[in-house]
């Protein structure tokens, strides 16, 4: 017999109009004003290549610090 694995709380909602205030915030460009300019402000699109390439990035780094 296989014990139930706990259920996780659904996350807490955020109160009305935060994620859209937020998202006009990011969108007008406000958020980076806030980070240094090193901080990337477009990135690549995610395609399954670009999802292949960083995996295989992860792994090489993690087999180098074994």
């Amino acid at each position: 017999m296989y014990e139930q694995e706990p259920r996780q709380p659904d996350p807490p909602e955020p109160p009305g109009g935060e994620v859209e205030a937020l998202d006009a915030l990011v969108e007008a460009g406000g958020f980076h004003r806030l980070a240094p300019a090193w901080v990337p402000r477009e990135f690549a699109p995610p395609t399954m290549e670009l999802t292949l390439r960083v995996a295989h990035g992860l792994r090489r780094l993690a087999d180098e610090r074994q």
